[in-house]
């Protein structure tokens, strides 16, 4: 009997410890924030065997999911290059066209230091879908294997830090997206494509 009635006390002050150590109904509310961003695209490889896109102004917006206790949230995010010129890859650097360049992605935000704190670094990971819009000259041949407009699946991979000033959330991040493009001779290879974005976190809820 007295064996019993330890085990009783045991369970009863494991259960009481695991409850203690739950976060409360209001810690653990899901929390939705939306994240506008302004920032810089650039190309990491070359867009063509003889072409190469510049850098330009890009605009993004991502939704992310704040889970509560969890390591982890999830995010929805799209970014968008502004036109810019392809250039042939010599020293002449003669524009071949322009192109726009849109990426959306689902993320997992990984954030391996769960405590509150003014400046809190993350990394991103996930997958989506990267659109090409293609503008060419009249007369240029270098982009004749590429459709105008095209859909290619890409992995991302990136990384920023949070910071928090008061009632103002500030992120900065640099994210690779990585996807094919096929070449004039048929041969396909990997295309790198960084954003570097300012953002700001409003919680919607």
């Amino acid at each position: 009997m007295a064996a019993q009635h330890a085990r009783i006390i045991t369970a009863a002050l494991l259960l009481a410890g695991l409850t203690a150590l739950m976060p409360s109904r209001a810690d653990a509310q899901l929390n939705l924030q939306v994240v506008p961003k302004i920032g810089v695209f650039t190309p990491l490889a070359p867009f063509g065997e003889t072409s190469e896109l510049q850098s330009t102004l890009a605009l993004g917006l991502a939704a992310e999911l704040l889970l509560p206790s969890w390591p982890v949230n999830l995010r929805a995010n799209l970014e968008h290059a502004t036109t810019t010129d392809i250039v042939r890859r010599d020293a002449s650097e003669t524009v071949l066209g322009t192109a726009r360049i849109t990426t959306v992605v689902g993320d997992v935000v990984l954030r391996p230091f769960a405590a509150p704190a003014t400046f809190q670094p993350y990394l991103l990971a996930g997958g989506g879908v990267k659109i090409h819009e293609i503008d060419r000259e009249v007369g240029t041949l270098d982009l004749s294997g590429l459709a105008e407009r095209f859909t290619r699946g890409t992995l991302h991979v990136g990384g920023g830090v949070d910071a928090r000033f008061g009632p103002l959330a500030v992120l900065l991040e640099v994210g690779n997206y990585m996807s094919t493009v096929e070449a004039v001779s048929g041969e396909s290879r990997v295309q790198h494509d960084a954003f570097g974005m300012l953002g700001f976190r409003v919680s919607m809820f």
